[in-house]
């Protein structure tokens, strides 16, 4: 309760602070827009500077200028005096607009000729001297009115979900049916795209307006660029989950037991494309630390299951062993099922509330088998292995696995975007000042993400395995490889979980085939493989080869 309670007062905070200020810069924004419609229908009457001042402060970024003036004009026979410059607030540091109109109103005191303002010939006491709309003035402003309301109003979502919440270290059951995260995500994306261009598209367009085309200042163009790609890319996945359809899951038991087979049964909104799916349930661990979450597997099976109509049916048999759902603090231990298209690039997933092993065990298990509408798949044929980790090729006395130089293509691809990225920075700061220090560090940077990218793009590796060797030769994105052991050295070959990516709910992990030694030692037979099942695969056929 107590921990609720916090929650509430820190998201009414933000709702207050961010909420407060976004209705601020928006009460300004419409101001001057008001402002500046309202003075297009003000007539120009000639008027005599009084005043010309250009007040200067100090600031950690540059400094603050502030033009000021005083004049006087004469409307329907009345004379009138204004200190009012332009249609938005006082002083900024945006462009050099204050320094401008300070020397044009300068140079029309000393001169002792007269100026042009603008009077509201309803109200001839107001006059402006610069009725002009500030397109700087108002991208600065925008970022503050759009984003700062929209966090505010996140925040007081926040206070109502943390309001609708369970008690802490509750775990909800499992619903009949369980929808997959992917629409959740698919808002979430939304939401950051929106508020990433919002801020970033503003900034980019009043830079250019006030700096120019050209100089070193369009380094900042380089965020507006991500901001369409991130547009790009969140239309692909909305168009992809509108292309499948809504996917739910079916459980029995509906509430899951350690140590009980589980069957499911994925239900597909639209028909499936044909080809083999993979499942994959995981029991993973994820620690929320002051700065980052770590999230760590526990245990996992993976089962592949051609589908060819509406639904798709597997079992798993989670251990007595496996860890159940729960919440202790900041650790939270928790289960999910990946349903992974044939394409490999599709996914879902669906969270799921696991049990502790119990004396009931084989109540629910007895209960599980006698739905009819759930059968057991049969799991005797052999893994294939895909043509995008590599391909296996028989020896007379063994076998040779020649893997795809494809496998590292996505992490290539973004060293080499960053790559491209930080060598146009250091190409636009050398242009603009010269050689520099950060465009030298910036330059070597580059040309390190691009060589490492390029080698990665292209990392040929081979593995052979006979009854007499195993040898390793190929070039990886930072050496050459070249080694052979006796067979008999050979103590075991495992696969490993070599890394993972992806959000916390999310995260898709890669695997590598490891060889223990007799000597202790251990060496990396392959990486990059993105299956368990295809990385177990692998591993028996090199532990087969070796045994010959």
């Amino acid at each position: 309760m107590r921990e609720k309670a916090g929650l509430v007062v820190f998201c009414l905070i933000f709702a207050v602070m961010f909420g407060g200020g976004g209705a601020l810069a928006t009460a300004q924004l419409v101001g001057m827009i008001s402002n500046w419609t309202a003075a297009r229908s003000w007539v120009a009457v000639p008027a005599q500077v009084l005043e010309a001042e250009l007040k200067t402060e100090p600031g950690r970024k540059g400094k603050t200028y502030e033009a000021t003036t005083r004049y006087a004009y004469t409307f329907g026979g009345q004379t009138y005096e204004s200190s009012r410059l332009g249609i938005g607030p006082g002083g900024d540091s945006i462009g050099d607009w204050q320094r401008s109109q300070h020397l044009a109103l300068l140079a029309a005191l000393n001169q002792g000729r007269q100026v042009t303002v603008w009077v509201n010939p309803s109200a001839p006491s107001q006059a402006v001297f610069n009725r002009e709309l500030r397109i700087g003035q108002v991208l600065f402003w925008l970022p503050f009115a759009s984003l700062f309301s929209l966090i505010g109003l996140g925040a007081l979502w926040g206070v109502w979900w943390a309001i609708r919440s369970r008690p802490a270290g509750a775990i909800p059951p499992n619903p009949p049916r369980i929808s997959s995260d992917e629409r959740q995500g698919l808002w979430a994306t939304f939401w950051f795209v929106l508020c990433w261009n919002l801020l970033v598209f503003p900034i980019g367009a009043m830079v250019l307006v006030e700096h120019g085309l050209w100089g070193s200042h369009l380094v900042v163009l380089i965020f507006p660029l991500i901001g369409l790609a991130l547009v790009r890319w969140l239309i692909l996945k909305a168009q992809n989950r509108r292309r499948i359809g809504r996917t739910s899951l079916v459980l029995a038991p509906a509430q899951p037991v350690c140590g009980v087979p589980l069957f499911a049964q994925v239900e597909f909104g639209k028909i499936p494309q044909e080809g083999e799916y993979t499942l994959h349930l995981l029991n993973e661990r994820i620690v929320q630390g002051r700065k980052h979450r770590r999230t760590h597997l526990l245990w996992e099976q993976e089962v592949r299951v051609w589908a060819g109509n509406g639904t798709l049916t597997c079992r798993f048999d989670p251990p007595a062993s496996a860890q159940s759902s729960a919440v202790n603090g900041r650790v939270l231990t928790s289960w999910r099922l990946n349903l992974r298209w044939p394409d490999g690039k599709t996914s879902r997933n669906f969270p799921l509330t696991v049990m502790p092993a119990s004396s009931q065990m084989s109540e629910a298990a007895a209960a599980a088998h006698h739905l009819p509408e759930v059968k057991e798949v049969d799991r005797s044929e052999a893994v294939a292995m895909p043509a995008s980790v590599g391909v296996l090729v028989p020896l007379s006395d063994g076998l040779r696995i020649e893997y795809a130089v494809g496998r590292h293509r996505a992490s290539a691809r973004a060293m080499l975007t960053i790559g491209v990225l930080f060598c146009a920075v250091a190409g636009l700061l050398a242009v603009r000042s010269g050689s520099s220090v950060m465009s030298l560090l910036l330059g070597l940077t580059s040309l390190g993400l691009l060589v490492t990218g390029i080698r990665s793009w292209t990392t040929p590796l081979r593995v052979e395995a006979t009854s007499q060797f195993l040898t390793v030769r190929g070039i990886t994105a930072y050496k050459r490889l070249n080694e052979q052991w006796p067979a008999s050295s050979v103590k075991q070959i495992v696969p490993v979980v070599e890394g993972s990516s992806g959000a916390d709910h999310d995260q898709r992990y890669s695997y590598a085939l490891q060889a223990e030694l007799s000597s202790g030692g251990k060496v990396i037979l392959g990486n990059g493989i993105s299956s368990r099942a295809v990385a177990e695969m692998l591993a028996q056929r090199i532990r087969d080869a070796l045994e010959k």
